[in-house]
């Protein structure tokens, strides 16, 4: 829903006008928003760790669609200034080392081009999982800081 409703349409605005554009879906999951970049006439290419999201994107946006199994946090297999732009929905907050990523995606942006980026507020998970008392992601009690929620949690 959230998704759906707020991350979506606000990348939609930030993108613009993407018609003929060269875009690469970072972490493209079942592929709403490479489905709606290629629908507003985008050149939409999506990546993703799983080969089940990726099978879902396939069936929403038929096997022709350009669509890879890469993880985000090793090297991209595409050429240096491939892509106009880079968009990375709801992805990155799920990674450890930003710089690696960043500077990979940097690799495949054509000079001048856009990345653009959503992440999970933090206190989405907050809300969602700490108010019960107890953080499923790190099967300790939660705790709130101000260094947010996930302030001591271990690696992984």
């Amino acid at each position: 829903m959230h998704n759906a409703h707020y991350n979506l349409p606000a990348l939609l605005d930030l993108a613009g006008k993407v018609g003929g554009r060269r875009i690469l879906d970072a972490g493209c999951g079942a592929g709403s928003l490479s489905a709606a970049l290629r629908a507003r006439g985008a050149r939409v290419t999506g990546v993703d760790a799983s080969p089940r999201m990726l099978d879902l994107a396939r069936q929403r946006l038929g096997t022709e669609a350009e669509l890879y199994v890469a993880d985000l946090a090793e090297p991209l297999p595409f050429a240096d200034d491939e892509f106009d732009d880079v968009v990375a929905s709801l992805v990155l907050h799920y990674l450890r080392d930003w710089g690696s990523v960043l500077s990979e995606i940097r690799r495949v942006l054509a000079p001048g081009g856009r990345l653009l980026i959503s992440v999970e507020h933090p206190f989405a998970n907050f809300f969602g999982q700490h108010l019960a008392g107890h953080d499923t992601t790190t099967s300790t009690p939660a705790t709130a800081s101000r260094n947010g929620p996930w302030a001591g949690r271990p690696p992984g």
